[in-house]
């Protein structure tokens, strides 16, 4: 439906948590049965623990093995410099 309305593949963003591995998994069992195209995105949050970051770029490594496209966005600023940049750490409201 993704390339039908917008043609483009469908993106599964990847935080590297367990939700995201099952929607991967998913998307490859759609892409094995029914072709489905799609790539992988991962918003480095400049915070994760390193675990991981490694993690991701272990999946980044495997999927673009089987030819899936799979970006990692690094951010102009980390969180670290954003909060002496603000004086503060985020919160709800900023």
């Amino acid at each position: 439906m993704a390339l039908r309305l917008y043609g483009r593949p469908l993106v599964v963003t990847d935080s590297g948590g367990k939700d995201s591995s099952v929607l991967k998994h998913i998307a490859l069992q759609a892409k094995e049965k029914y072709g489905l195209q799609f790539r992988v995105r991962h918003n480095h949050t400049t915070v994760d623990a390193p675990e991981t970051v490694y993690f991701v770029r272990e999946e980044k490594r495997k999927f673009e093995q089987m030819g899936i496209p799979y970006e990692i966005h690094y951010p102009k600023e980390s969180m670290w410099q954003l909060i002496v940049r603000h004086v503060t750490p985020p919160t709800r409201l900023m």
